[in-house]
């Protein structure tokens, strides 16, 4: 999904992007977003088979109640910059969208009781 997909799609709901800042909040302090250590169980550790995407619900939430801040998939940040993608790489934040970081999703985020 382009960056102009997913702020057509957060503008038309009344909602945004997030900010790295709440993306890397969510993420937490570890590598992973459930902790240090791989675990298949919790989130993908690496790329997934035939590059498909878990669906939702594959995995339990983390601590904040999301699905899937470690499921390979990067994330456009508010400002366009991609956040998250635990695959065989590190997942960073803050990093340039390129063809090689794939696939690409996005998450809204609204104030709370809005």
């Amino acid at each position: 999904i382009t960056l102009e997909q997913a702020q057509g799609y957060a503008h038309a709901r009344g909602v945004r992007l997030p900010t790295l800042t709440e993306l890397s909040s969510a993420w937490g302090d570890e590598r992973y977003p459930w902790g240090h250590k791989p675990d298949p169980k919790l989130g993908r550790v690496g790329r997934p088979r035939f590059d498909q995407v878990p669906p939702v619900g594959a995995h339990p939430p983390g601590a904040y109640g999301l699905f899937h801040l470690g499921a390979w998939p990067w994330h456009w940040g508010q400002g366009a910059e991609l956040a998250g993608g635990a695959d065989e790489r590190d997942p960073g934040f803050g990093l340039a969208p390129l063809p090689s970081r794939g696939p690409v999703g996005f998450r809204c985020v609204a104030a709370v009781g809005a």
